[in-house]
């Protein structure tokens, strides 16, 4: 297949190459092909995706190590036997092994001018849908994050963070994040109302119009800090109301 292809190896990854060995574990039936550095290599766990969802399933307690090969000291050799394993194995599309990319059996020092086959790109896909998904019906109060508040400290360190990683992408990736978001149907009607897994009630205005955030709310009030808004709507005062989610468990 054409994904398994060896890939042209930098000056400067040669000149960081470690000695590496590769290796098979096993997690309750499904194989993981990959290599590492470290010396207690039955002690390294797995770094991929899908194999690290499935340990987080089953604990690290039920991970094997089947094989480990001997050390490679050159790049290019281990390069020839980890593609060579991936693309007889066929480790990528095989539901018997968690890998979701074939393992070259070096580290890239940067992935730009790669990109992943279509058939990559699904099954990287598929290992995230439905009970798949780490946080599938973590929801209400079910989710990791319910009751707590993230501190004002904390907020403003997110919000430069987000800024400054939004800046630093192409205009053009920004523009299509954009254009994709707008007008997106399937979204707006997950995410809209009490379909929204952080929706907690809605605040209903003096004229009736029903908002299901206080942030949307405070805009049309014409206040600055929607907790003015949530005040208002929770007291009825202003001619604002709140109407909270009605519980499923009721």
């Amino acid at each position: 297949m054409t994904i398994y292809i060896e890939t042209n190896i930098t000056e400067y990854t040669r000149q960081i190459f470690k000695p590496t060995r590769l290796c098979i574990k096993k997690c309750r039936g499904v194989y993981y092909f990959c290599k590492s550095t470290r010396k207690d290599i039955y002690r390294y766990t797995g770094s991929g995706v899908a194999w690290k969802d499935l340990i987080k399933k089953h604990g690290k307690q039920s991970i094997e190590t089947l094989w480990v090969s001997d050390w490679y000291y050159n790049p290019d050799e281990i390069q020839k036997i980890a593609i060579h394993f991936s693309r007889e194995n066929d480790i990528v599309n095989s539901r018997s092994w968690a890998n979701l990319v074939p393992e070259w059996g070096i580290d890239f020092t940067t992935r730009k001018g790669m990109r992943d086959s279509e058939e990559t790109r699904k099954r990287k896909r598929e290992s995230r849908l439905g009970e798949r998904n780490p946080m599938h019906g973590l929801v209400g109060n079910k989710s990791p994050h319910y009751g707590k508040k993230h501190s004002e400290e904390t907020c403003v360190k997110q919000s430069v963070s987000l800024k400054r990683y939004s800046l630093s992408r192409p205009e053009t990736h920004n523009k299509n994040i954009s254009k994709s978001l707008q007008g997106n149907i399937n979204l707006i009607q997950r995410v809209t109302g009490d379909k929204n897994p952080g929706f907690k009630g809605y605040y209903i205005s003096p004229t009736g119009q029903r908002f299901d955030s206080s942030r949307k709310a405070a805009v049309v009030a014409g206040v600055k800090d929607k907790k003015t808004l949530i005040s208002w709507a929770k007291s009825n005062k202003n001619g604002w109301s709140y109407e909270p989610k009605i519980s499923a468990d009721v």
